[in-house]
């Protein structure tokens, strides 16, 4: 590649992973909805006005944004060989100037500005000025880019661009590996509570296990596109999170329109599923997804509140469950399901906390505790999975125990397997030994896979007549 003097390149989807507007439209959003539609209705014929309107009213910080770590690298190189590096935008002048203020890896910025909208052929008109019509090279993306990258000197190319001329490419990755990691497929296994009802209640027959089976792939996908929307909500506090800022939103790696055109495909194939299942299931469904819209929008920021609604949407899946084979929900199980879910909940927070603790690191913004509610979090939580023991227990002595099991003191091995995990749950969460996601941990975690095989042989020995 040929040395020239001037090296110009693109910001949205080059030089970052992101789109400036997608971000800004995204933040105006979740926080003021009337006032994003006010904007698109009244400068829709002048969009470098409306950039700069939304970078008043939605600010955007650089060094939160995602970048394209091989065009900051390949820009260093240029730079070291003397070659003058010029951000060329569409975006507006102001985003521009304190992203190169940020990088400190531009010598000029070339932007919008108020009766310039600098992409495509004004974008080129002004790199011809610029660079007072001697050879330039230009690194872009888009379809807009294409005249730019035409009349290169070096074309270098983000993506897979189609473009009849010898380019150098900077691959992006595919977005295959980005939607599965999104869709958080392991996440499913607090679907498999669907299928409590019909084990519980020993009604498992072909038609039973259909309708669970069915329900199960029905709350999958709905709970897929729920986590979409609360990461899109949670987006700027992703990014400052150690661990969370490499999911697929917060990194760059899922678009932000991408991750809208999955959520309403996710929705969609719910709907369709949802005409094979009860009306009180669909019923359920619906409260599930207006407790989780509630609890991204604002119940996380209330401490305690968000343990409810939490535990609430671990029983929602239970009592989905019921809807979903006909099989009426009894007291003892919801009441069970009631305190194990809070102490989940309470563990939750108490990993994270414990994290934040350790490591010093920043309190999330969308939180609403602080380090010292780890000793009301904690002794909450413990005591709460000592109750759902304890309500477990009094089960067992129940007339209602009986009608289902020929030997119910057997499953006083499944209460004490219980009580045993739940409390080596927290003395490794006390530790600091579980992340911040307890689920993942349960589903690495050997000891409490023998747990729940001793559990299931305890309730299988208790029901075989003559045992």
């Amino acid at each position: 590649m040929k040395e020239v003097r001037y090296l110009f390149v693109d910001l949205d989807q080059t030089l970052l992973k992101t789109d400036i507007v997608h971000e800004q439209f995204l933040q105006i959003l979740f926080k003021h909805p009337v006032l994003l539609f006010k904007l698109l209705f009244k400068y829709f014929r002048t969009p470098e006005v409306l950039k700069k309107q939304l970078e008043k009213i939605a600010p955007i910080t650089p060094e939160s944004l995602p970048y394209r770590s091989q065009v900051i690298a390949f820009i260093q190189e240029k730079k070291e060989k003397g070659q003058k590096v010029i951000l060329a935008t569409a975006a507006d002048r102001g985003v521009a100037q304190k992203i190169a203020a940020y990088l400190g890896l531009f010598d000029d910025v070339l932007a919008s500005t108020p009766g310039s909208n600098l992409k495509g052929q004004r974008k080129l008109e002004a790199i011809k000025t610029y660079s007072k019509g001697k050879p330039f090279d230009y690194i872009g993306d888009s379809k807009a880019d294409l005249p730019i990258l035409h009349m290169a000197h070096n074309a270098i190319v983000v993506g897979c661009l189609p473009i009849k001329r010898s380019v150098k490419r900077f691959k992006d990755p595919g977005k295959g590996r980005a939607v599965l990691k999104e869709l958080r497929i392991h996440q499913w296994a607090k679907n498999l509570l669907v299928f409590l009802p019909l084990i519980t209640s020993h009604q498992i027959n072909w038609q039973t296990l259909w309708n669970s089976s069915l329900g199960f792939f029905c709350f999958s996908l709905a709970a897929s596109s729920i986590y979409i929307l609360n990461d899109l909500f949670d987006l700027e506090d992703d990014r400052r999170h150690p661990q969370k800022k490499n999911r697929p939103i917060a990194s760059g790696d899922l678009g932000i329109l991408s991750s809208l055109v999955l959520m309403g495909s996710l929705i969609g194939s719910v709907g369709c599923l949802s005409m094979y299942i009860p009306a009180g299931a669909l019923g359920v469904l619906g409260l599930y997804y207006g407790v989780t819209i509630l609890y991204s929008w604002s119940l996380k920021e209330m401490p305690i509140v968000d343990i409810y609604a939490l535990s609430a949407l671990y029983s929602v899946r239970v009592i989905f469950g019921h809807t979903v084979t006909g099989i009426p929900p009894t007291p003892w199980l919801i009441i069970f399901c009631l305190f194990f879910f809070l102490s989940l909940a309470c563990l939750k927070r108490v990993s994270e906390l414990t994290q934040v603790k350790e490591n010093n690191q920043t309190l999330s913004k969308r939180r609403g505790y602080i380090v010292r509610d780890l000793s009301v979090l904690i002794p909450a939580g413990i005591g709460c999975a000592l109750s759902s023991i304890l309500v477990f227990g009094l089960y067992i002595n129940s007339w209602q125990v009986k009608l289902l099991y020929a030997h119910p003191e057997y499953l006083w091995g499944s209460a004490c397997l219980l009580l045993f995990w739940k409390l080596r749950l927290w003395f490794l969460g006390g530790r600091g030994l579980i992340d911040q996601d307890p689920v993942l941990f349960v589903m690495r975690d050997k000891i409490t896979i023998v747990v729940g095989l001793g559990v299931l042989l305890s309730a299988f020995l208790g029901s075989i007549h003559g045992f």
